[in-house]
């Protein structure tokens, strides 16, 4: 039998990469226990990279000089309140979108 190591990486949100480190024998002999010695150091040197890298991004953040920034403010929130216009100028029919009189012509 094989013991398969896999990882999964996600570069960016919402893009996963799913990789097979590697896929160790089970030894069967002891000669086989010095090949899977060796695939295991292997496997512990890949866990001890992750856990250093993941340290020193928790310790301090990564900054690139060519990302820009800019801060998302809310959208202000718009008075809902319909305001009444009224046109003294010409009379109109209340209902109507319309200036003028009902019943009359508009030109």
């Amino acid at each position: 039998g094989n013991i398969s190591i896999k990882y999964m990486v996600r570069p960016l949100p919402s893009i996963y990469l799913y990789e097979e480190f590697v896929s160790i024998k089970i030894p069967m002999t002891f000669d086989d226990m010095e090949e899977f010695a060796k695939s295991m150091q292997t496997l512990m040197d890949f866990q001890v990279d992750v856990l250093r890298t993941v340290k020193l991004m928790n310790k301090k953040q990564i900054e690139d000089p060519k990302v820009y920034k800019s801060e998302v403010k809310d959208t202000p929130q718009k008075d809902r309140e319909k305001k009444k216009v009224t046109n003294n100028t010409l009379p109109s029919y209340p209902e109507s979108p319309f200036p003028g009189l009902p019943g009359e012509d508009l030109i």
